[in-house]
């Protein structure tokens, strides 16, 4: 029998922490199953820049020396064959960008290394596989507006990867040039060089559509008297903007609890001092819901 007597009113330091490190590593696999989830449904209506550009892991896997850091042979004519993984089994070393494992090898990934060397591997897939999803969301996005589906059933031209004027081969030219630029990074195997550079593209290319509709656009349509088009995109903008960009989003929470002046919410001095505070100012109203991945090209029309 169970009474107020026998059960324990705290758990220790260690056991808070333990629990803490493996709900954090829930939630990092769940959220990289999300972006893969959503990349592989992305490239369904591009069948051609999938086949050419990506390799879909398959079911139990297996990998052999090919899939590690002794098995890189850098190929800057070609994304086949590469290693069937993005990071190596340590975490350390980047392989392939462009491999999109299964669900199940999510779920295993990084299982045989210490808890902390765990974490960061994960946490560093987390920030690749977001920044890649959200720029091949971008164009392929990008690509659709204004056009209709049938025009990306297609096969490619006989120069796939030369089209600089947007449809299916301007998003195969972005994709080459994002290996270009991985390839010419310092050290071009290191994840955390690479994770940065992927986001700077992916803010690079939400500025330019965010400044594209702001200001151009608008003013075009000004600039040919088209009054009810400019008042459709201003209205449009204020809906469809904000979610891409990276402005912050208070939580309602974060009023009663706000970070003392002059910290910024995303800084690595109110992490380090103020985590729970920081996470509140910087992740909307509902910080325990996941974003979902699925929203910039309905972003991206409404804008």
């Amino acid at each position: 029998m169970v009474t107020l007597r026998n059960v324990p009113k705290y758990y220790s330091h260690e056991v808070y922490e333990r629990f803490n490190n493996r709900m954090s590593h829930y939630a990092l696999r769940s959220q990289i199953m999300a972006y893969y989830n959503s990349l592989r449904a992305l490239l369904e209506d591009f069948p051609t820049i999938r086949n050419t550009f990506f390799m879909i892991g398959q079911p139990q896997e297996k990998k052999g020396l090919r899939d590690s850091k002794e098995g890189l042979k850098t190929d800057l004519r070609s994304f086949q064959p590469r290693p069937s993984c993005l990071l190596s089994a340590d975490g350390k070393v980047f392989l392939n960008l462009w491999f999109i494992p299964q669900p199940s090898e999510v779920l295993i990934l990084f299982k045989t290394l210490p808890e902390k060397a765990a974490f960061r591997a994960l946490q560093l897939t987390l920030r690749l596989t977001a920044s890649l999803h959200d720029i091949v969301a971008y164009l392929c996005s990008f690509a659709k507006l204004g056009n209709c589906p049938a025009c990306f059933e297609s096969p490619l031209s006989p120069n796939p990867l030369r089209g600089d004027w947007g449809g299916t081969e301007g998003i195969g030219s972005e994709l080459e040039e994002l290996q270009k630029m991985i390839d010419s990074l310092p050290n071009p195997q290191d994840p955390s060089q690479v994770a940065q550079a992927l986001l700077l593209r992916r803010e690079v290319l939400f500025l330019q559509f965010d400044a594209a509709v702001r200001h151009q656009i608008r003013r075009t349509f000004l600039a040919a008297g088209n009054v009810s088009a400019y008042q459709s995109v201003t209205d449009g903008m204020h809906h469809g903007l904000p979610p891409m960009s990276s402005s912050l989003v208070k939580s309602l929470f974060s009023s009663q609890l706000g970070l003392p002046q002059p910290l910024d919410p995303r800084s690595l001095q109110a992490v380090v001092l103020f985590p729970w505070r920081a996470f509140m100012e910087d992740d909307g109203p509902f910080p325990v819901m996941c974003s979902s991945p699925d929203t910039l090209e309905y972003n991206m029309q409404v804008g």
